[in-house]
């Protein structure tokens, strides 16, 4: 079968920078406790549960630790396969309809992240400013790391890093496989990420299971993790343009520090443009993993920096939007997005 541009295919069609960057003003437009939210978390919560019980099924306790990862890699085979057919069907959908690029920009801005993060990192920060007992609730809902230990400096340093990590995984990933693979990329990744957050940090023996996930999650996000500090720095030079190199320096330095070697760069230019100290040793689900700290030369962190960081936040939204404006603009396409399989007569 050919493949053809999408605009042979539909005359109507926009190019997939568009598409993606409607996408981005919808999601931060209309933000997570709207009609979009709620259309799409009936079949999101489908979804987790449909991956939690093939999980339950075939991570048996009595089977050995190799059967574990090979049925996890079955599985994850299995998701990735769905997530891909589902998406060149939803492709083929929009490319034969007249206008179909609708939905496309509704199920972009239903996978960003953008501003359910905004949310929730202004209840954190509110929370905070209350009290420490309070902040630490609210961060617990949406950090990975224990909290309980955590003083306020500590608190407002794992609330900047999940930010920067919510930049990572939320807007720089799906953007930049979204214009690689198109609609079927962008639920590949999707599908992963989920798996492997799923799967991978409930339990040592959900750990097995989920090995594999794992792995492939850090290979798709490898080539974003390379990109991340530059994107950081572009950002960056909107707010603070002394320290928009010290951030791409920071990044690509100090990386490799992070326990998490993929959220490391992003992580470290985040430090850089904000001149504060983070990574260290941290606790998740009461396992310690080493990492040495970076950026600085500010020590302890409170609301100025949670704030300061929500800002480089929106920026690196809005650097992403003015970037594929203006390929959009040049008349720039996609190689792979714009090419698209013609639905089956």
């Amino acid at each position: 079968m050919p493949i053809i541009p999408l605009t042979e295919i539909n005359p109507v069609a926009l190019p997939p920078m568009l598409v993606l960057l409607l996408g981005l003003v919808l999601n931060m437009a209309l933000g997570r406790d709207t009609w979009l939210r709620r259309t799409f978390e009936g079949p999101i919560d489908a979804a987790n549960r449909f991956v939690g019980g093939l999980e339950q099924r075939y991570n048996r306790p009595n089977m050995s630790a190799a059967m574990r990862k090979a049925d996890g890699l079955s599985t994850l085979a299995f998701l990735v396969l769905l997530a891909g057919l589902v998406g060149v069907l939803l492709m083929w959908f929009v490319a034969a309809v007249p206008y179909g690029w609708l939905l496309e920009v509704v199920i972009i801005a239903a996978v960003l992240v953008q501003r359910a993060h905004l949310d929730r990192t202004r209840v954190v920060i509110r929370s905070l400013a209350a009290g420490t007992e309070q902040g630490r609730a609210a961060l617990a809902l949406t950090a990975r790391r224990d909290t309980a230990a955590l003083d306020r400096p500590g608190l407002a340093r794992t609330c900047v890093e999940n930010t920067a990590r919510a930049a990572f995984e939320g807007l720089m990933a799906p953007v930049f496989y979204y214009l690689l693979l198109g609609l079927p990329g962008l639920l590949v990744l999707r599908t992963v990420n989920g798996f492997h957050h799923m799967i991978n940090d409930q339990t040592p023996f959900s750990a097995c299971f989920g090995w594999g996930g794992a792995r492939f999650n850090q290979i798709l996000m490898a080539p974003v993790a390379v990109l991340s500090p530059v994107i950081v720095g572009l950002a960056t030079l909107s707010l603070w343009p002394g320290r928009a190199l010290e951030a791409v320096v920071t990044g690509y330095r100090a990386g490799n520090r992070h326990y998490l070697p993929m959220t490391g760069p992003v992580s470290a230019a985040f430090a850089g443009a904000l001149g504060l100290r983070l990574g260290g040793p941290v606790r998740i689900k009461g396992t310690a993993y080493d990492g040495a700290f970076y950026g600085g030369p500010i020590e302890d962190a409170d609301t100025p920096q949670m704030c300061a960081a929500l800002m480089l936040f929106v920026r690196v939204s809005l650097t992403l939007a003015l970037i594929l404006a203006l390929a959009t603009a040049l008349g720039y396409a996609a190689p792979l997005a714009t090419l698209v399989m013609p639905p089956p007569a």
